[in-house]
C-alpha cells in the first residue's frame, strides 16, 4: 500500500456536511482588491494568524503571503501566496522551481492546460529536524498575478485535512479578475498568405523580422536578459515568505538569450509530416545545433490546429552543451504551422527556460487564421 500523501480530486463531503461544517470567508485585509480572494474553510476550528497577509507583492518582494490560517483541532495550516509575475510562464513550472529551491520533493503532480498556461497541483513531502511533513500546493493565475494556495501538516496529520483542502481549492475565487489570462502584452505580426493570419509573441520578446511577401509567412523573435535588479524575473528561486531572505542568484546574462521562429506554409510547399519535420530539423541544424533526439511525438493540438507533433530535446550549440531545442508541427486544412526555438536547458537557468517554453507554446496557441 502506497504511503504517498493523498491528493483528492473529488469532494468526499455530503451537501449536509458542507452546510453545517463549512463557511466561506473573504481574505480582504490587503486593501488592493487585486490580491483579495475567497475560499471555504471548516467552521469553528479555523483561525487566522493576524501577522501574515498584510501587504501585497511589490518590486522588492515579488512573493508574499496573502493570508495564513491554522486549524485548532489538528496541527495544520492553510496559506495563500501572491506572486507578481514578470514573464508569461506556465504556473506549474514556476511552482516546481519554487518548491525545488526550498527543498520540497514532489510526490505527485497534476497538470491542466488553460489559456494562461499549464496550471498545476503538487503534493510534496519534506523533513525538518527528523519530523516528516506533507503539503499540497496549487496554482491560480489571472494576468500577471500568480497565486499559490497550500496546506501543510505533519505527515501523520495530513490525511485528516486532505479533503477539506480540496474543498478550499475547488471554491477558491479571486475578488478581481484580469481581462486577460496572460502576464504580458503581446507583439503581433500579420500577413495574407497562405490565408490571412496573425502570429504573436510575448511582449518581452523582440520581433526581429516578419516575412510575408511569399506564399507563406514567418516571424522571428529573440529574448534577452532582464535587468539584474528585476527580482520578479527570478522570484521562483526565492525563499518561502517568513524564512530568512537571501540575495537573488546572479544568473549569467547570456543564459537568458533565446531565439524563436514560426512559419505558416501552404500544403503545396509542406505536404506531409515528414516534410515538415525535415524542414524544422534543417532549420535547427543550420543554427548550429546538434540534437540529442530527432523524433517528433503526437500531442494535443493547441489553438485552432487539428493535429500537432512536437520535439523537445537537449542540444549542443556550436559544440557546447547546455542548450535545449523545441520544435512544433501543426496542421489545419491546407495550412501548416512550423516553429523552432532554442534556449538554455532548465538546469542552466530555470527562469529563462520557463519563459522560452511558454513562448513556444503561446505562439501556436494564439495563431489567428481566416480559413
Amino acid at each position: 500500500m502506497s504511503d504517498a500523501p493523498p491528493q483528492p480530486v473529488k469532494l468526499a463531503l455530503s451537501s449536509e456536511q458542507l452546510q453545517q461544517d463549512f463557511i466561506r470567508v473573504t481574505m480582504d485585509r490587503i486593501p488592493d482588491p487585486r490580491w483579495q480572494y475567497g475560499l471555504v474553510v471548516r467552521k469553528n476550528v479555523t483561525k487566522l494568524r493576524p501577522k501574515d497577509g498584510l501587504a501585497p507583492p511589490d518590486a522588492e518582494h515579488p512573493v508574499r503571503s496573502l493570508g495564513r490560517l491554522y486549524r485548532e483541532d489538528v496541527e495544520a495550516d492553510l496559506e495563500v501566496y501572491g506572486i507578481q509575475a514578470r514573464f508569461e510562464v506556465d504556473p506549474v513550472a514556476w511552482l516546481e522551481e519554487w518548491l525545488r529551491f526550498n527543498g520540497l520533493t514532489p510526490s505527485a503532480t497534476l497538470r491542466w492546460p488553460l489559456l494562461g498556461g499549464i496550471s498545476g497541483d503538487i503534493v510534496a513531502e519534506w523533513t525538518i529536524d527528523g519530523v516528516r511533513f506533507a503539503g499540497r500546493f496549487a496554482t491560480f493565475k489571472s494576468g500577471s498575478r500568480l497565486f499559490v494556495a497550500c496546506c501543510r501538516a505533519r505527515r501523520e496529520n495530513y490525511d485528516r485535512i486532505a479533503d477539506d483542502f480540496f474543498l478550499a481549492l475547488s471554491q477558491f475565487k479571486l475578488v478581481q479578475s484580469d481581462p486577460t489570462p496572460l502576464a504580458e502584452p503581446l507583439r503581433y505580426a500579420d500577413g495574407l498568405s497562405p490565408v490571412p493570419w496573425k502570429l504573436c509573441v510575448p511582449g518581452s520578446w523582440q520581433v526581429l523580422s516578419v516575412e510575408k511577401d511569399g506564399p507563406g509567412g514567418t516571424i522571428q523573435a529573440a529574448a534577452t536578459a532582464p535587468p539584474a535588479s528585476d527580482r520578479a524575473a527570478v522570484a521562483a528561486t526565492t525563499p518561502f515568505p517568513g524564512l530568512p531572505e537571501r540575495d537573488p542568484i546572479d544568473w549569467f546574462a547570456p543564459t537568458w538569450s533565446a531565439q524563436l521562429s514560426a512559419t505558416l506554409a501552404p500544403s503545396f510547399i509542406v505536404n506531409s509530416w515528414d516534410a515538415a519535420a525535415d524542414l524544422c530539423l534543417s532549420t535547427l541544424r543550420d543554427a548550429g545545433l546538434e540534437l540529442e533526439e530527432k523524433v517528433f511525438v503526437e500531442e494535443a493540438p493547441l489553438g485552432r490546429f487539428e493535429k500537432s507533433r512536437s520535439l523537445v530535446t537537449p542540444a549542443r550549440l556550436r559544440g557546447e552543451p547546455g542548450a535545449e531545442a523545441r520544435s512544433r508541427l501543426a496542421n489545419i486544412g491546407p495550412v501548416w504551422f512550423l516553429s523552432a526555438g532554442v534556449g538554455v536547458a532548465r538546469s542552466v537557468n530555470p527562469h529563462a527556460w520557463m519563459r522560452n517554453a511558454r513562448a513556444h507554446d503561446l505562439v501556436a496557441q494564439t495563431v489567428e487564421l481566416e480559413l
